[in-house]
């Protein structure tokens, strides 16, 4: 009697191990079929990509940040004349950044930003300055004869025709992650349907034990993935050491982690609904009831 008593004991004991464990697999697999579906979306779709690149670079912050690291590259070899130029030049090339004449220089920008992160052979990111060279020297007069006090023209020969943002290796190319993954999608999902029902046969839930055990584990998983992104950050932004380019990253994480906090959000959310639905009492309509 006490040894089947100690062998269920001991087959209980596994069961809920058992149980755990696939439990927390199913978790990580959750995110890893989110992770996918978002990086498809927002990564892989060249549209949707240059779409929220181009957005980035629109912004004030990124486009002080760009002229800043151009000022810091044209005088890198000339600290003198950058202590005294230095701040003229970048803001006229912020400025230029956000009107027309500069479309061409985003527009190659946001595609250089792509190739660099989706493609198995990096390219370094550049702007171009061969088209803007001349309105940057016209400005540069123009402010001079406006503001006596600043009598620093800038030369057309010390603005090079490009300057490199980033080079190559600077930040991991996503395109192995990207290839990984897509190959993990098919079985992390037979994988999750599958540890789940073998829970839900296993342990011998009930239709509303199965509903709350499927919320529990929705919201885990959109729990993690929340806290995992802002956790990331720093580490990404930190690999740059120019504080110009740092805030470009910075923008650039903040605008593809929206959407995939978005995901999180709504899978949150699904967890939310379906444990509260499995403490609604389920009882058979009168129509169904045996009549006696």
């Amino acid at each position: 009697m006490n040894q089947s008593k100690t062998t269920r004991t001991r087959n209980e004991k596994a069961l809920r191990w058992f149980s755990a464990g696939s439990s927390v697999l199913i978790v990580i697999l959750l995110l890893v079929l989110h992770s996918a579906y978002w990086m498809n979306q927002n990564f892989l779709n060249n549209q949707n990509f240059s779409q929220k690149v181009s957005s980035v670079l629109a912004q004030d912050s990124s486009r002080e940040a760009i002229g800043q690291e151009v000022s810091d590259q044209v005088f890198k070899d000339k600290p003198v004349l950058g202590r005294v130029a230095g701040d003229k030049l970048s803001s006229i090339v912020t400025s230029i950044l956000g009107t027309d004449i500069a479309n061409k220089v985003v527009t190659r920008v946001s595609s250089d930003t792509v190739l660099y992160l989706t493609s198995a052979k990096q390219k370094p990111i550049e702007i171009s300055l061969s088209e803007i060279k001349p309105v940057i020297v016209t400005l540069s007069t123009v402010l001079n004869s406006v503001d006596k006090t600043s009598n620093v023209s800038i030369d057309a020969s010390t603005i090079p025709d490009k300057v490199v943002l980033l080079e190559p290796g600077t930040i991991p190319s996503l395109y192995r992650y990207s290839v990984i993954l897509s190959w993990m999608v098919p079985f992390s999902a037979i994988i999750v349907l599958g540890l789940f029902a073998l829970i839900v046969r296993l342990r011998k839930l009930s239709i509303r034990q199965g509903i709350k055990r499927a919320g529990i584990l929705l919201l885990s998983s959109s729990v993690i993935g929340m806290i995992v992104g802002p956790i990331f950050k720093p580490p990404a932004v930190s690999m740059l050491q120019s504080a110009s380019l740092r805030t470009l990253t910075s923008n650039l994480y903040d605008a593809f982690w929206s959407p995939f906090f978005t995901q999180m959000t709504y899978m949150f959310i699904l967890g939310f609904i379906l444990i509260a639905v499995s403490f609604i009492p389920l009882t058979r309509p009168s129509f169904m009831k045996k009549s006696k």
